[in-house]
């Protein structure tokens, strides 16, 4: 039952409007959200943008702290704050102005605002702005159940067309072209109307050049045949035209087209505001489904690389680790990516142990699964015996032998024995130091997975004790600083040689290296999978 205190919103300025009625008696919302009691359906306006709320006999409305903000009377209110809001004040949410009315609600009946549908109501027909309303909500519900975006523009188009008098429409979508004059448009959907004429699509060409500044600010615009400089159809007769645009955030994406001719024009003067409103609508409900889509491709992502990664962490040895007459430390970053890093430790049965470090090209679980088919089958080849240039050629004859994806593996793998010796092969890895000397790596064989009888070589250093082997893969020399930090792009060879001169230990090198990319950086995510493994000779055991 109305009551002394009961409020309204009457439009004074707005894409559409009328009377809205609270009949909550203590609360309502105002917002984008289609679940609120004032639903403003505006890409200035938040999902829940302000609260109207009675205390006593008195009123108060409370911003929630959109970015638009809500203003009484001219003043922009503070966020969260009640402010108290009486009879005859006005009320602005973006491009809404409402007149506040306390009190029982005024008799809405279509005077001015003549019926735009026949369905009757008691004591008359449905005023434009209600039947509008409805209209709006409807079209609102169908967006969200939608099948994709050709159904998303029709539904939008049949709103537009029943809201406005207009009898045709077609969504278009503008192609880029680097030559603004040659400015050509798709279609995403077309209502009441055949396939895209010659002259049609001339004529959408000519709008969109002659819309598109002032299409940039989200309005629509009523245009004719001859504003853009094309006769009118002599068989059609007369037309009316509108064009308005749909924006996502500040990208102009489509542009909803409306037609009417001849004898059929019953457009009403305001059609251009519904039209416009409509277009928000259909904007906003197509920015919810590239959002979502956003969101599946990001999850889908974040499965891949988890699952890399544990391929990556379940055949890792320990961190650190002594076994006898050699010392190591290793560490393995993992990226913004999955690149496919390897390393292992495996003690022989001679009594000599091997060490191999390598980088699957590519990122993903595609890599993660090169990755770990690589480091098992090495694994094995060195436990069965194989020295260093026999176990890489079987493990290439393997991958080369299979569909890869254009990927291939870089690999380093040496042999240390008590002596001090080091037998090792470096296949298109090149990522190694010998310490404390600060010696770069040979020049490398070609990486495994490209050449299936490719034969590898072998050859030999010696070290003496405390002498150590520093091998890494590209993720860590390769990374790059972050956007605002000035300075050389990648981190390097020659900074990561800088980062460890002076360390003494396995532990300090692979610290020292890790703290300096990071550094350089500007983050502690790197890009890529980062690896790095110090190899100490103690002497004979």
């Amino acid at each position: 039952m109305a009551g002394d205190s009961d409020i309204t919103l009457q439009t004074m300025i707005g894409p559409y409007g009328g009377w809205f009625h609270l009949t909550d008696p203590d609360r309502a919302t105002i917002g984008r959200a289609v679940d609120c009691d004032v639903c403003l359906l505006h890409e200035t306006v938040a999902r829940q943008h302000a609260t109207m709320m009675r205390h006593g006999a008195n009123w108060f409305i409370v911003d929630h702290g959109g970015t638009s903000g809500t203003f009484v009377n001219g003043v922009r209110l503070e966020p969260t704050t009640p402010t108290p809001i009486a009879n005859a004040d006005l009320l602005r949410i973006g491009p809404w102005t409402f007149r506040v009315l306390v009190g029982a609600p005024p008799t809405m009946t279509a005077t001015v605002d003549e019926p735009l549908s026949s369905e009757p109501m008691q004591g008359g027909h449905v005023p434009r702005a209600t039947f509008r309303l409805r209209l709006l909500s409807e079209c609102l519900g169908k967006l969200g159940s939608a099948s994709g975006e050709e159904e998303m523009a029709e539904i939008a188009l049949e709103t537009a067309i029943e809201g406005s008098g207009y009898r045709r429409g077609l969504m278009l979508r503008p192609l880029e072209s680097p030559d603004p004059s040659q400015q050509d448009v798709t279609v995403v959907a077309a209502v009441r109307t055949g396939p895209l004429t010659e002259r049609e699509r001339r004529l959408g060409r000519a709008i969109l050049q002659a819309a598109w500044d002032s299409a940039k600010s989200g309005r629509a615009r009523a245009v004719s045949p001859a504003s853009v400089g094309l006769p009118s159809d002599s068989q059609a007769g007369a037309e009316t035209l509108l064009c308005a645009p749909v924006v996502l955030g500040n990208t102009l994406v489509s542009f909803l087209f409306l037609d009417a001719r001849g004898a059929e024009q019953q457009v009403l003067p305001d059609a251009a505001d519904f039209a416009e409103a409509v277009a928000c609508a259909y904007g906003l409900a197509l920015a919810n489904v590239r959002r979502h889509e956003l969101d599946r491709r990001q999850q889908a992502l974040a499965a891949e690389l988890h699952a890399a990664r544990e391929a990556q962490q379940f055949i890792l040895p320990p961190a650190r680790g002594e076994l006898g007459f050699v010392r190591y430390a290793m560490q393995m970053t993992p990226g913004l990516f999955v690149a496919g890093d390897l390393f292992d430790v495996v003690p022989l049965n001679d009594g000599r142990v091997a060490f191999f470090i390598g980088d699957v090209a590519g990122h993903g679980a595609g890599s993660g699964m090169v990755m770990a088919t690589t480091q098992s089958h090495l694994h094995a080849e060195l436990r069965d015996g194989r020295g260093a240039a026999a176990a890489v050629g079987a493990v290439n004859e393997y991958l080369a032998s299979r569909t890869l994806g254009g990927r291939f593996v870089s690999l380093w793998v040496g042999i240390f024995s008590p002596d001090g010796s080091v037998e090792y092969v470096d296949a298109g890895h090149g990522h190694w130091l010998r310490l404390p000397e600060n010696t770069p790596a040979e020049e490398a064989d070609i990486p495994l997975g490209i050449d299936p009888g490719r034969t590898f070589s072998a050859r030999q250093i010696k070290l003496s004790p405390g002498s150590r082997i520093v091998a890494f893969s590209d993720g860590l020399i390769e990374q790059r600083r972050s956007s605002g930090v000035a300075g050389s792009n990648e981190f390097g060879l020659e900074r990561f040689r800088d980062a460890i001169a002076g360390s003494a230990t396995c532990d300090e090198d692979v610290r020292r290296a890790f703290a300096a990319v990071t550094s350089f950086a500007g983050t502690p995510t790197l890009a890529d999978d980062a690896t790095a493994a110090s190899i100490e000779y103690l002497g004979r055991a």
